[in-house]
Parts: C-alpha cells; structure tokens; sequence
C-alpha cells in the first residue's frame, strides 16, 4: 500500500503545464477536485451496493480542499471522508503520512486529537493534476 502511494506521489510531483495550454486559477482547480468528491458521492446514491471506494483518494481530495478553505481536518473528520471503516482508513492514514503525502500535528488544546493535512508538495501536485484534467476536458468538449 505504501509502495503505490509512493509512486503515486512520485507521478504526481514534478508535472508541469505543457506550452500553450490554459492557466487555472487555484480557486479553479481545488472546486474541481471538490466537484471529484462531491461526484464520488453521488456514485453511491445511484449505483447502491456497488463498491468503488477509494478511501485514499478521496482523503486526498477532502484535505485539499479544506486546505485551501483554511479548514482543520480531524482525525475523526477524515476517517468520515474516505466513507470506510474507521480501521480502513486509520491504516490509510499511516500509510499516507508514511509516504509524505499528507502530515499530522497534534492538537494545542486537547492532546488526545491531532489534525492531518495535506503536504505542500502533494497539495502542489493535486492542483496540477486538476489544471490537467480541466484542459483536458476542455480539449473533449471542443470536440462535441
């Protein structure tokens, strides 16, 4: 698991805009990759019983858009956004924070909590990713 999320990093990290095609804003981008999540849920609703979870991207997705809303991200929160059981994603979690992708920091208040958010560089490779898919979809609908 970690091995995949490391090349998965690794993949993500170092992408650049190929010459010529559109800037996004980042405000484009991060309502993009909540429009992902918000989607992903929407599966559930009209496919029931049919299992397509992918608790370590849509942990992702979560924690980049509260990072650019400034949101802190729970432990708890988390587990609730990657909509499976709370070991599933407690195993994700350590496997992500392992591979860098996201990072955890304990809670001033109440040390028993701690809060996780995504890694600069992830983040950086997560708005490059949209910008990426918005052009392509761009590229699709000219075609139609």
């Amino acid at each position: 698991m970690a091995q995949g999320l490391a090349a998965l990093a690794d993949r993500l990290v170092g992408q650049s805009t190929p010459a010529g095609e559109p800037e996004f804003a980042e405000g484009d981008c991060i309502a993009f990759l909540e429009s992902q999540f918000r989607i992903r849920r929407l599966r559930a609703r009209h496919l029931p019983g049919l299992s397509l979870g992918e608790p370590a991207w849509d942990m992702l997705l979560d924690l980049a858009v509260a990072l650019f809303w400034r949101r802190e991200t729970s432990v708890t929160s988390l587990c609730i956004a990657a909509d499976v059981p709370s070991t599933t994603a407690l195993r994700w979690i350590n496997s992500m924070t392992k591979a860098g992708l996201i990072v955890r920091r304990p809670c001033h208040r109440d040390g028993r909590r701690s809060f996780l958010a995504i890694s600069p560089e992830t983040y950086q490779a997560m708005l490059a990713l949209a910008a990426d898919a918005l052009r392509t979809e761009q590229r699709v609908r000219a075609r139609y």
